[in-house]
């Protein structure tokens, strides 16, 4: 799967900036590679994560981060899109366990 971000699919300069951005303002400390998906159990039941899909409890996946100093990931989820174009973020911590994850190709 080749890298996107919702919201910004036909402009890739768009989605490096905002992946950057994210990144810096939710995940410092996320390394390695960009996800794509991840399948977990959460009180015996299968979920799945996925960028550009929306996630139970709603808001649409922006972007998937490691964070692997606290053993969990953090799913960013579009809550709304202001008047002014700016995105209003949630964030899940999604823990272990972690069933599948999906990079996006490199």
């Amino acid at each position: 799967m080749k890298f996107f971000l919702p919201y910004a699919e036909n402009d890739q300069e768009l989605a490096e900036k905002q992946y950057l951005y994210f990144k810096e303002a939710y995940a410092k400390d996320h390394s390695g590679s960009r996800i794509y998906s991840l399948k977990f159990i959460k009180e015996g039941r299968e979920y799945i994560a996925q960028v550009g899909d929306f996630m139970m409890g709603g808001g649409k996946v922006l972007a998937i981060f490691s964070q692997p100093k606290e053993a969990f990931y953090r799913v960013l989820k579009l809550v709304r899109v202001k008047d002014d174009g700016d995105f209003e973020c949630d964030i899940a911590m999604i823990g272990s366990p972690i069933k599948e994850t999906t990079y996006f190709d490199e």
